[in-house]
């Protein structure tokens, strides 16, 4: 599943990056000379480390997985993004890549689990942080206080911890329901769902129900055949 996302993604990286490249250079408030060179230089790199990254899975396609493969795809979303918004935008607007950011953890979260969604989180915080705090400015301006910064990193951090929260709640029961599904295939029919008992049902848990009462019907007709 890890394979399969990660080769489908790389064409949602490609126009990403494809598209925010000339609206950083066009629609960005720095001066277009000067914001070209360096947002040109980071969309190649960034395309050159996706499609590298997609030959190295390729490669793969019959062994295991590296585990670091993903964090590293993360890595370079995150850096392309805040180099983008780095480069052509002030300080004022920076925060606006924690909107994307969050978008971002809940992508790293949903298909790789809640380690990924931690690791996002508090590397979109750590680049937001630099450049406003650390990083000299690209683009002359009035800096952004501190406690302006503080106030919204501390959001994005709480958000983003609600959203790893919930969507890896998700995906473990899911990870459950599919095992579930593959031991009664396998004929097991003792198998139990954890996800059928879940605090705060949802939509999920209703599907584990049905999943676990087809298993008992099952069960009960092949023990009166």
């Amino acid at each position: 599943a890890h394979r399969e996302a990660i080769l489908w993604q790389r064409w949602v990286r490609y126009l990403g990056v494809l598209l925010a490249l000339p609206v950083a250079i066009l629609f960005g408030a720095a001066p277009r000379d000067a914001a070209l060179l360096p947002t040109l230089l980071i969309a190649t790199a960034y395309i050159g480390t996706v499609i590298g990254t997609s030959g190295w899975v390729k490669r793969s396609e019959r062994g295991v997985l590296h585990p670091v493969l993903p964090a590293l795809l993360v890595t370079a979303d995150i850096g392309v993004m805040a180099a983008f918004f780095y480069f052509a935008t002030g300080g004022q607007v920076h925060h606006r890549m924690l909107l994307i950011g969050l978008f971002g953890v809940q992508l790293s979260v949903f298909y790789f689990g809640r380690w990924l969604g931690v690791y996002a989180t508090a590397l979109t915080a750590a680049a937001y942080v630099t450049m406003e705090l650390v990083a000299p400015p690209f683009m002359a301006g009035p800096p952004v206080p501190e406690q302006q910064v503080a106030l919204t990193t501390l959001v994005f951090v709480l958000v983003s911890g609600v959203v790893i929260q919930v969507f890896g709640s998700f995906r473990e029961r899911m990870n459950e329901l599919r095992l579930f599904c593959k031991l009664v295939e396998d004929g097991e029919l003792t198998a139990k769902l954890a996800a059928t008992k879940a605090p705060h049902p949802d939509d999920l848990t209703l599907l584990a129900r049905s999943f676990e009462a087809m298993r008992d019907r099952f069960a009960e007709q092949i023990g009166t055949d």
